[in-house]
């Protein structure tokens, strides 16, 4: 059965595999990036619904929700697989504000996407959140 899934971070790495793997299996998806150049490049390389989102803000990743529902009827499967690394150095060298960046996305970003996607698979009755686990981003 063909499922409709969207994949955070779905313009590299893990997720652009997903994606790639998802497509292969003859299910719908839908992407985002951190930049408007890589959705673009996964609209064009992969045939799917990708938005440049910022997954620290709700809004944005509401907008993404929306997209995908709008193109495929609803949502089955989301995965928060959004996710930044930091500059390997001791803690205590590490600025304040790389450090703040990791945790706006790896940890709200999650919890952003997990609120949408959770209200919007209430809305139509079922659907499936999948959280992958932080690794180095970069």
């Amino acid at each position: 059965m063909t499922k409709n899934i969207v994949v955070t971070g779905g313009t590299r790495g893990i997720g652009l595999g997903l994606a790639r793997a998802f497509l292969e299996r003859g299910h719908r998806v839908a992407v985002c990036g951190n930049r408007t150049s890589s959705a673009e490049k996964a609209t064009a390389e992969l045939g799917v619904l990708a938005l440049a989102a910022d997954v620290s803000d709700r809004n944005q990743v509401q907008a993404l929700w929306d997209a995908a529902a709008a193109e495929f009827g609803r949502v089955d499967i989301w995965i928060n697989n959004a996710g930044i690394s930091h500059s390997r150095m001791p803690l205590w060298e590490l600025p304040e504000a790389e450090m703040r960046a990791v945790v706006d996305v790896n940890v709200a970003g999650v919890l952003n996407g997990t609120a949408v996607a959770l209200a919007g698979m209430a809305a139509q009755g079922s659907g499936h959140v999948w959280n992958t686990e932080p690794t180095s981003a970069g």
